[in-house]
């Protein structure tokens, strides 16, 4: 005991010489024509893919049947489909750098009948017609629900819309508009909902929960982007928020006649251009009221993404260069992170012992993500006896826990 504690002064008076050196705080400028999101490195995707498992070719399962046809039965998914279908938004949010959404049941009713009403008529529509015998109430549902989700059909499930029909939206109706991509991408969603009946589905989105959101520059593909969630006939877009102006004049500086896009490839010798004039490949630009306002869309013709390829991208306008990269990668392909590797450097050491007492202390908060690996006890909480444990595993101290294992691998200390 006395050994223990003797380390932990050890730890904490490196800890205090080490964090006098106080980081310095965020410009205040606030610069909407910026990607500000959250960057997750290609491990921390594969780590959260990993603890928020899904598949994209699951099919459609009913704890209640729905009903197209009088009389109509709202239905109800089953919550292995639900989970699913949130688990790949989250995905696609957390690679985008953006929050989680939730499940909110109370749009489950809305979400069905618009589902079942579409398919009554045998078409898609926000604004569908009253199908022949369906009542006031389930048809004032059916027009909420459709008028406030996203909506497909014919895609084969809903995990499958999620990504190919929404995320995607390289149809010839959506592409130049990317609207339901804005959606699935919008930073202040906090909850979501589901819907499913026959060939249609639809996704809640007209959610602004996430109030305190700040993110005013969201790019897809992501910097760095798993294959399974990108479909390569997509266009790619970088969606803008802008400045309230209430006196109604122009507050969006930028515009499709002012701006141009290059995306360079840095793994093949392969360079796109996209201006007003001439483009290699389709180029939008969209001031709707889709999630964030204001989206360059430009969409390199022929390409075909596969994991290894890396592009840069540089978007030119009044208001300057910017420029990012993105990365595709296979998620199941990369290393998991070690538990205890908090500074994911592959090593274990006092320095991961040391960036804990920093998230204990709040001097700097470990990422969600990071939470797990520096749990290494395993007891859903992280503190100074995480830290502790480290530092004994780095000398060579038996911890009893599955310090250094893949987190996924890992259990909880055993005595």
């Amino acid at each position: 005991m006395k050994k223990s504690i003797s380390l932990l002064c050890v730890l904490l008076s490196v800890f205090f010489a080490f964090s006098c050196t106080a980081e310095l705080p965020a410009s205040a400028a606030y610069n909407y024509y910026k990607i500000n999101v959250a960057e997750h490195t290609q491990e921390e995707i594969a780590a959260y893919i990993a603890e928020h498992n899904f598949d994209v070719y699951a099919f459609d399962e009913y704890d209640e049947d729905p009903s197209d046809s009088a009389p109509y039965k709202y239905g109800v998914l089953s919550d292995k489909t639900l989970n699913n279908a949130l688990n790949i938004v989250n995905a696609i949010r957390y690679c985008a750098g953006l929050q989680e959404v939730q499940l909110d049941d109370s749009y489950a009713t809305i979400s069905q009948a618009a589902c079942v009403c579409n398919s009554a008529n045998g078409g898609l529509s926000h604004k569908p017609k009253r199908p022949e015998g369906m009542d006031d109430e389930f048809y004032n549902n059916a027009l909420t629900g459709a008028g406030q989700s996203n909506l497909c059909m014919g895609y084969g499930s809903l995990s499958r819309g999620v990504v190919y029909a929404w995320t995607s939206d390289g149809d010839t109706r959506n592409r130049d508009v990317l609207g339901h991509r804005r959606w699935v991408l919008y930073p202040q969603m906090g909850v979501t909902y589901f819907g499913a009946c026959d060939r249609y589905n639809s996704m809640y989105v007209w959610d602004g929960s996430n109030y305190t959101a700040s993110e005013t520059g969201i790019a897809w593909p992501a910097k760095n982007t798993p294959v399974e969630l990108f479909d390569d006939r997509a266009p790619w877009c970088i969606s803008f928020a802008a400045p309230y102006k209430p006196d109604g004049e122009d507050n969006i500086p930028i515009n499709i006649s002012n701006t141009t896009v290059k995306v360079e490839s840095l793994t093949e010798d392969k360079v796109w251009f996209f201006s007003e004039n001439e483009s290699d490949g389709d180029f939008y630009f969209d001031r709707g009221g889709y999630g964030l306002p204001c989206c360059v869309i430009f969409a390199p013709k022929d390409i075909i993404v596969t994991a290894g390829k890396k592009y840069r991208v540089t978007i030119s306008s009044p208001i300057g260069d910017l420029t990012y990269t993105v990365d595709f990668f296979d998620h199941e392909s990369v290393e998991k992170p070690l538990l205890g590797d908090v500074t994911g450097d592959k090593n274990i050491t006092t320095a991961d012992a040391l960036v804990v007492l920093r998230h204990v202390v709040g001097i700097k908060l470990l990422d969600n993500d990071m939470i797990a690996v520096a749990d290494v006890n395993k007891n859903n909480r992280v503190n100074t006896a995480d830290a502790l444990l480290i530092q004994r595993y780095t000398l060579g101290i038996e911890t009893h826990c599955d310090i250094g294992k893949p987190i996924e691998q890992a259990s909880a200390c055993t005595q």
